[in-house]
C-alpha cells in the first residue's frame, strides 16, 4: 500500500482538525468566546498556539513532502502534543469570562492520560505501518531526474512528478508576506509620519500567520497541479479571497488588542485580498515569458504587478468612499518591496532545484 489513505489519512484529518480548534482557543479574548455555551474548557493560550502551528506543518508536511523528513515532524509534533499536556498540568486550564472548569484536576489529569495514549497508539502506528514507510521513504531512496527543459511558462518549471511538490515556493510565499508586513509598517509610519507600532502578537499567531500557511499550501498545490498560467493566476487570487473570507467569519467577534476584523463582505476587502495574489502570479507569469528563469526578471515584473495593484486599489477606495483623495504613497513602497518578493521568490524556486540536484541545461 501506498499513498494518503487508510489510518494515514484520518491522523492527517484529526490533525488539522485539531490544529483549527487550537488556534480558535488561542484567539479567545477572554470575554466572549468562539465556542459559547455550556460549560467550556480552555487551555493555556500560549500552548494552544503552539499546538496549532505545529500541527498545521505537520499535516502540510505529510502531504506535501514523500520522504522520511515527513514522518520526523509527525513523531515530532505528537511529542510536542505530550509536552503541551504536561505543561498545562503545571501552569492549570483557564476559562472565559462567565465561565467555569468543573473537576479542574480530573481533566488535567484525562488531558495527560490522552496524550500519552495517543502518543502510544500513532508513534507505533508511523515506526509499523507499511503504508508510511512506502509512502516516505528515505531521502536516498528517492529518486529524481538531474535534467529539466525550462520553457517560457511559469509551469515549465514544476512539470516533473519525480521532483515532487514544490513547496520550497511555498517558503518562499510566506516569507515574502511576512518581511512584507514589517517593511510596510514602517514605511507607511514614516510616510505619514506616525508612531511606528505593530499589531499585537496574538494577531500574527492567531490570525496572519496561520492564513499565510494556508495561502503557500494553495500555491504550492496549484504550481504542482495546474498546467496553465493563467488559471493559476485566478485560481490563487480566487482561492486567497474565499480563505480570508472564511478567517474573517470565524474571528468576527474576535478582538486582538486593537485590532477588531471589519465586515468580512465589505467589496473592497474582497477585491484587495483577490488582486494581491492574482498580480502577484501574473507578474510572476510575465517575468518567466520574456525572459525566462532570470532572477532580474521577477525583480522587474514583480514591482509591476504591485503598481498595478495599488493603481485599482486606489481607484476603488476613491470610488466607495465619498471624500477620499487619491495617494500615490503606494509607488515607492510598492517598487520597493516587489523587487524584495521578486528576488524572494526567484531564489526559493532556485534552492529547490539545487537541492534536487536538477541542471537546468536549456531555456528556450
Amino acid at each position: 500500500m501506498k499513498g494518503i489513505g487508510g489510518w494515514l489519512l484520518l491522523f492527517i484529518i484529526g490533525t488539522f482538525a485539531s490544529s483549527i480548534l487550537n488556534l480558535v482557543t488561542a484567539a479567545q479574548s477572554g470575554s466572549t468566546s468562539f465556542l459559547s455555551g455550556g460549560n467550556l474548557l480552555v487551555s493555556n493560550p500560549y500552548v494552544a498556539t503552539m499546538l496549532g502551528l505545529c500541527a498545521l506543518v505537520t499535516a502540510i508536511m505529510l502531504i506535501a513532502v514523500r520522504n522520511i523528513y515527513a514522518v520526523w515532524v509527525a513523531r515530532g509534533y505528537m511529542i510536542m502534543y505530550l509536552i503541551g499536556s504536561i505543561i498545562i498540568a503545571i501552569t492549570g486550564l483557564e476559562a472565559p469570562s462567565g465561565y467555569y472548569v468543573i473537576n479542574e484536576e480530573a481533566e488535567i489529569i484525562k488531558g495527560i492520560f490522552s496524550a500519552l495514549l495517543l502518543n502510544a497508539i500513532w508513534q507505533s502506528y508511523f515506526f509499523r505501518s507499511k503504508r508510511v514507510k512506502a509512502t516516505y521513504p528515505n531521502v536516498s531512496e528517492v529518486q529524481a531526474d538531474t535534467q529539466l527543459e525550462i520553457g517560457k511558462t511559469l509551469t515549465s518549471l514544476f512539470n516533473k512528478q519525480k521532483l515532487g511538490i514544490n513547496y520550497y515556493a511555498g517558503i518562499g510565499l510566506f516569507l515574502m508576506m511576512f518581511i512584507g508586513w514589517f517593511t510596510y509598517t514602517i514605511y507607511y509610519a514614516i510616510w505619514y509620519n506616525y508612531s511606528l507600532q505593530f499589531p499585537p502578537l496574538s494577531f500574527f499567531l492567531a490570525f496572519r500567520i496561520p492564513l499565510v500557511i494556508l495561502y503557500s499550501i494553495l500555491l504550492v498545490f496549484l504550481l504542482h497541479y495546474v498546467r496553465n498560467d493563467w488559471l493559476i493566476a485566478a485560481l490563487m487570487g480566487l482561492g486567497t479571497l474565499i480563505l480570508s473570507l472564511l478567517f474573517r467569519l470565524i474571528f468576527s467577534s474576535t478582538s486582538f488588542g486593537n485590532i477588531s476584523l471589519g465586515n468580512a463582505f465589505a467589496p473592497s476587502i474582497l477585491v484587495a485580498n483577490f488582486m494581491w495574489s492574482f498580480f502577484l502570479l501574473l507578474s510572476l507569469c510575465f517575468a518567466v515569458r520574456t525572459w525566462g528563469f532570470k532572477w532580474w526578471s521577477f525583480m522587474v515584473w514583480v514591482p509591476i504587478g504591485n503598481l498595478v495593484e495599488g493603481l485599482i486599489g486606489g481607484l476603488i477606495n476613491l470610488l466607495e468612499y465619498q471624500g477620499n483623495t487619491f495617494s500615490l504613497a503606494f509607488m515607492p513602497i510598492g517598487i520597493l518591496q516587489g523587487m524584495i518578493e521578486g528576488i524572494i521568490i526567484y531564489f526559493s524556486i532556485y534552492l529547490f532545484l539545487k537541492r534536487k540536484g536538477v541542471i537546468i541545461n536549456k531555456l528556450i
